[in-house]
């Protein structure tokens, strides 16, 4: 006891710092044992050690940027889509009828920390009541305290269906250019699984086979088949950050991620953020407006920048069209009813940025295009969160590995470091 104690207070003063350089905790124990020259209990004690104090930490995951603050007026949302642990989705059951998809986040990660707590008096983890598993009705996401509207917060990936082939392009969850985008991200053994069930031909490359299954997809089975295939890739999270790269949320999707995720998570914000920058863009409002109909968050024009009118979306392919949002600037001087904090308005764009913009195939979409706002250029960029993802990808060879509510533990403290690295360097640079 006294020797993993002794590694315990040595691992929590250095790993932190390390994990930020992705050293797993296995290095960190060898590079101790090297130090000091004596031989440490096995990593998997350790790693449950750390995991406990970690988990009786009073930590407060806050979640927010110092220059922002709670409510972000512009924010950027995107996915890693690396599968991030390992998880039968068969084993998914459906929630209770009358589940609303509603989750109380503070119960479930108190429930997350009594896992990690209470796996060192278990040998055997299956024995242990407390354990936490991916499940519809009990996975919730994560958004700092003063950010989210309540203590309850959206999942709901069980209402997810199956795009069918006549469905509104704008309102399909799962679209052609996703379809051929997530089959080239495949590993070439599911490629062959997927082929197999869909009675193709299994043999040949990677190009091979994506292309027999892009030419099957025409058929109906088949592309429920093949759309079913990517929604049980379990493993991609979604976050949304600030432009200054501080990360808001993050939610651990039990499908491959689709815009219902960022949904879930936007409507559970206390204030939607005026400007949402988003690849599918269009996919998205429309997906959250008919969410809530009575009340569409996203408004004027279903989220665009103007009317889609023929001179408008004209002005904006030729880069004739300059929409202003003073108020991104300096808060009206007499808010709008259900205006944002931090600007007054009440607007709510969702807009992609430069990056994405070559994705769009509806003209009306021109005018989601982030370069029309003047007010947008020189703040906005794609390149924190991908640093992000790129900085965290670097974990993937010791992250996979671990047990769900490890690995969604440890990606919560992980970020929450990161956030308090950059916060201390925005509050240095007096941004």
């Amino acid at each position: 006891m006294g020797k993993t104690q002794n590694v315990l207070e040595r691992l929590s003063s250095s790993w932190p710092g390390n994990v930020l350089n992705h050293m797993s905790v296995s290095r960190t124990i060898n590079t101790l044992e090297g130090l000091c020259n004596q031989k440490f209990p096995s990593h998997d004690v350790v790693l449950k050690a750390y995991c406990q104090f970690e988990a009786l930490c009073d930590t407060e995951y806050t979640y927010s940027c110092v220059i922002c603050g709670f409510y972000p007026a512009v924010v950027v949302m995107d996915r890693h889509r690396k599968r991030v642990f390992s998880f039968d989705c068969s084993k998914l059951k459906p929630p209770e009828a009358d589940f609303n998809g509603e989750h109380d986040v503070e119960m479930f990660w108190e429930c997350v920390h009594l896992d990690l707590v209470s796996r060192g008096f278990f040998d055997d983890s299956s024995q242990n009541p407390f354990l936490v598993e991916p499940s519809f009705n009990n996975w919730a996401a994560w958004i700092g305290r003063n950010t989210r509207k309540s203590c309850y917060v959206l999942n709901t990936a069980h209402e997810e269906k199956v795009p069918r082939q006549n469905e509104d392009d704008e309102v399909c969850s799962v679209t052609e250019e996703c379809l051929i985008d997530e089959l080239k991200r495949q590993k070439v053994s599911n490629l062959r699984i997927l082929c197999k069930s869909c009675d193709l031909d299994t043999k040949g490359s990677r190009t091979d086979l994506c292309s027999r299954l892009l030419d099957a997809v025409k058929s109906k089975q088949t592309h429920e088949k093949v759309v079913q295939f990517i929604q049980d890739a379990l493993g991609s999270w979604s976050v949304i950050t600030c432009p200054h790269g501080i990360t808001y949320s993050i939610k651990f999707n039990l499908r491959q991620e689709s815009p219902r995720d960022f949904a879930d998570l936007l409507l559970s914000w206390e204030h939607i953020p005026n400007v949402c920058i988003y690849e599918s863009a269009s996919t998205l409002a429309s997906h959250a407006n008919q969410r809530v109909p009575d009340n569409p968050p996203f408004q004027p024009h279903k989220g665009r920048l103007a009317e889609p009118t023929e001179e408008n979306i004209k002005a904006a392919i030729h880069q004739k069209l300059r929409v202003h949002l003073p108020w991104l600037g300096e808060k009206l001087q007499n808010p709008e009813e259900n205006g944002h904090p931090v600007t007054g308005s009440s607007h709510h764009y969702m807009l992609c940025n430069k990056l994405h913009e070559s994705v769009t195939a509806d003209p009306k979409d021109e005018l989601r295009r982030a370069d029309l706002v003047p007010e947008l250029q020189g703040c906005l960029s794609s390149r924190p969160v991908e640093q992000l993802f790129g900085a965290l990808r670097k974990n993937n060879y010791f992250m996979n590995k671990m047990e769900p509510s490890t690995h969604i533990f440890l990606m919560r403290n992980i970020i929450e470091q990161k956030n308090s690295t950059l916060n201390k360097h925005l509050l240095k640079c007096g941004l």
